[in-house]
């Protein structure tokens, strides 16, 4: 009988919890939530899931393949690869598919695979453009190459790096696929640094260069910090970002870089994103030793002169950032919250699941939610009377943020429904 009781029990707990699910997914106040679109995902928890909206599109991979999924979730292509952790990163309506220490890369656009890339040793890190060129830095016997493809899959560009104690740690290809940044740390003297190398990318051999090659040209050493993040924005505009600065760099004729603007850091970076060429957004973290730190949780969205162009204090630790259609959402926990580059607050979403990505679908009122076993799209409705919503899915009341900005727990156990179109794992 008790063992009836418990399973009973726990039958009446999922009920319950699909009903909520189901009728409520997410607040702005009690005239408007998020409720389903009819597109849902599921996948295992170890699957490595992965998404990246293109337009009315979606790319989603899994650690066994790629799906290009329409508006309607409808796979409009599939591709099979075998990966045991993968990561997907995407620019423009490009995708690259790889995963640490991998020997293979996988390059996707709308129209299915661009090109698969064998590389000759395990990658240390990749990079991809918005028109499909890619690069990675890979160990060989002796040090490191960086290795760069173009969207058919050649291989355009190799560089050496032997020199004792200079490690490359991040890489990326201008959008008009003719500059290659290198980021380098140099631990070979009493006062470690970084400094960026910047090459031309006109040269289309695959011979390997040094990395003081005559097509080459280095920017000025950034003493006593590293930069492991460096990003090409619209109109050759370099973002980087270190353990003491943001810096923006302007590369023009010759390859040489003339810094744009430069914001040194009082906190560390707990949260960045790099929205579509134009905007870096960023979330300050713990206070770096020694500085004159802010609080945690100020988010800043800069444009590409430098400028503060969004700011906002949530008070808490911003655990998720992105960005689309000119506007942010910021993550503390499993509340969400969304602004337009002007200030402007356009919801807040309470999350029943640890989520993994929130982002923009199609516009600043839909969004693709993924969470460890399962994402759907959930769209913003109004609610009418007696609760019910424009789609006529009846809500449940919404439960209030606390005015400091910290999330409620969510149930000890969450499942989640899904309804219309399905799109199973690759």
């Amino acid at each position: 009988m008790k063992i009836i009781s418990r399973v009973l029990a726990a039958a009446v707990f999922v009920y319950l919890l699909f009903l909520a699910y189901n009728t409520y997914v997410g607040y702005i106040n009690r005239e408007e939530v998020f409720v389903g679109a009819n597109i849902s995902f599921e996948y295992q928890e170890n699957s490595g899931a992965n998404f990246f909206i293109d337009g009315d599109n979606i790319f989603f991979s899994t650690k066994d393949g790629i799906q290009y999924i329409n508006g309607k979730g409808e796979a409009i292509w599939k591709e099979v690869f075998i990966l045991s952790y993968p990561i997907m990163v995407g620019d423009g309506n490009c995708v690259l598919v790889t995963e640490e220490r991998g020997n293979t890369m996988y390059v996707y656009n709308p129209g299915g695979k661009l090109y698969e890339a064998a590389l000759p040793g395990p990658i240390i890190s990749a990079s991809l453009n918005s028109n499909g060129y890619a690069s990675a830095i890979v160990e060989d016997g002796s040090g490191y190459r960086i290795m760069v493809y173009d969207n058919t899959g050649k291989n355009v560009r190799v560089v050496e790096s032997y020199t004792y104690n200079v490690f490359p740690i991040s890489t990326d290809i201008s959008n008009d696929n003719k500059i290659l940044a290198i980021s380098y740390y140099d631990i070979s003297s009493l006062e470690p640094g970084s400094r960026i190398s910047y090459f031309n990318m006109g040269r289309f051999d695959a011979q390997p260069q040094p990395a003081n090659d005559n097509t080459a040209n280095s920017g000025r050493v950034e003493k006593n910090q590293m930069i492991p993040i460096i990003k090409f924005m619209n109109g050759n505009t370099l973002a980087a970002i270190s353990d003491k600065a943001f810096i923006l760099f302007k590369i023009g004729e010759g390859l040489v870089s003339t810094e744009i603007s430069r914001v040194p850091l009082k906190n560390e970076i707990s949260q960045a994103y790099f929205a579509d060429g134009g905007n870096i957004t960023l979330a300050t973290g713990k206070p770096i030793l020694n500085e004159d730190s802010e609080q945690e949780g100020i988010v800043r969205a800069y444009n590409l002169n430098g400028g503060v162009v969004f700011e906002t204090s949530t008070g808490a630790d911003v655990t998720y950032l992105s960005a689309g259609f000119n506007s942010v959402i910021i993550g503390n926990g499993y509340v969400f919250t969304a602004y337009t580059n002007e200030g402007k607050l356009l919801w807040q979403h309470h999350a029943l699941q640890p989520v993994n990505q929130l982002l923009f679908y199609k516009d600043t009122k839909t969004i693709l939610e993924a969470g460890s076993i399962g994402a759907n799209v959930l769209k913003l409705s109004k609610v009418g009377p007696e609760g019910s919503t424009q789609e006529g899915i009846a809500t449940s009341p919404a439960p209030s943020a606390s005015p400091s900005g910290q999330t409620d727990s969510p149930p000890a156990e969450t499942t989640e429904a899904t309804a219309g179109p399905s799109a199973e794992q690759p």
